[in-house]
């Protein structure tokens, strides 16, 4: 069991390693960029939280561990793979195709 003195001696060493190169002066000095990542859409974030949630709602309401399985298939899976499915063909008329000429 670690004593309040390892925990102390543990906070200090992060505490350190966050503050200290802030405190030095002459580092170097980083421009803040615009990040180039990965932009989730409001649509693809609902549908993110929808493929969690009918799928657990089917789940606890159909119990498919115990009987039901091909229900739980056609109501919490089914509907979910459809939906993606769609959005997929659907942004891919969407978004002009790079690869013809």
């Amino acid at each position: 069991m670690a004593g309040i003195q390892e925990i102390l001696t543990l906070l200090l060493i992060i505490v350190a390693i966050v503050f200290v190169p802030r405190i030095i002066p002459g580092g170097k000095r980083r421009t803040q960029t615009k990040k180039k990542g990965f932009y989730l859409s409001g649509r693809i974030r609902i549908g993110i939280t929808l493929s969690v949630m009918i799928p657990l709602a089917a789940a606890l309401l159909l119990k498919p561990w115990q009987h039901n399985l091909i229900g739980f298939i056609s109501v919490g899976i089914a509907p979910v793979a459809a939906g993606w499915a769609i959005f997929w063909i659907v942004s891919g008329f969407k978004k002009p195709n790079r690869h013809q000429k």
